[in-house]
């Protein structure tokens, strides 16, 4: 059985916020201020990031699964992703869509 899970690196990552969202050390690392968009959906689906990050919720709530692992991530909760895990949000309803804010610290395994 082969990896079907779709990967993405840090340059995609930066394609899918507008400039104004994010600030920049080149193609190493990155603080992502992330509102909800459409451009997440693929978050729907199982896939990988390839490098390392850490995102504070700011506010709102939703539901993510690591590995396969649920957990609700809320207000003021801090969590760490390593490469190779498999992350998804299943599902973000309209009232969270509104509300939720997260501040995101990506690089690379490089640069890690």
């Amino acid at each position: 059985m082969g990896n079907d899970t779709h990967t993405v690196d840090l340059v995609q990552l930066k394609k899918m916020f507008p400039r104004t969202s994010y600030s920049s050390l080149g193609d190493d690392a990155c603080l992502i201020d992330v509102r909800y968009d459409e451009s997440l959906s693929f978050l729907k689906y199982p896939c990988r990031f390839d490098g390392y990050m850490a995102f504070f919720c700011v506010s709102g709530h939703i539901r993510m699964m690591i590995n396969l692992t649920e957990f609700d991530v809320v207000e003021n909760s801090l969590f760490v992703y390593l490469p190779g895990n498999i992350i998804s949000i299943p599902e973000i309803s309209d009232d969270e869509k509104k509300n939720i804010e997260f501040v995101v610290i990506a690089m690379t395994n490089e640069y890690m």
